[in-house]
């Protein structure tokens, strides 16, 4: 959650950054929302499974996220031309702040399965 919060605070600096220190506090704070969803998101992939099936796992969401992770920046890189970069960096934290809200009513699986 702390991954997204940087991650919007990201893409509204982004939209409105007029210098070079600005964006170099853009790319780190970027840099930590990427760690953050990177870590976790392999993370909560290796602990549930079984030994055994962790594998195919790994392999299923590699595989499932790699067409979007292609395709984003593509798209991105278009509409950015077409619209505005501005535009761009702020629909990216709306789309981030959605999924975050969308989070907020998930419990731990570990405290719940406990």
């Amino acid at each position: 959650m702390l991954g997204a919060l940087i991650g919007i605070l990201a893409g509204i600096l982004a939209a409105f950054a007029s210098s070079q220190v600005t964006y170099g506090l853009v790319f780190l704070l970027s840099g930590i929302s990427a760690s953050a969803f990177t870590v976790s998101g392999l993370s909560i992939v290796l602990e549930f499974p079984k030994p055994d099936r962790r594998p195919i796992y790994v392999g299923l969401v590699n595989t499932l996220r790699s067409p979007f992770q292609v395709i984003a920046p593509l798209l991105g890189g278009m509409l950015a031309g077409a619209i505005s970069f501005r535009t761009i960096f702020l629909f990216g934290a709306i789309v981030v702040a959605i999924g975050l809200i969308l989070l907020l009513p998930v419990r731990e699986p570990r405290r719940v399965f406990a």
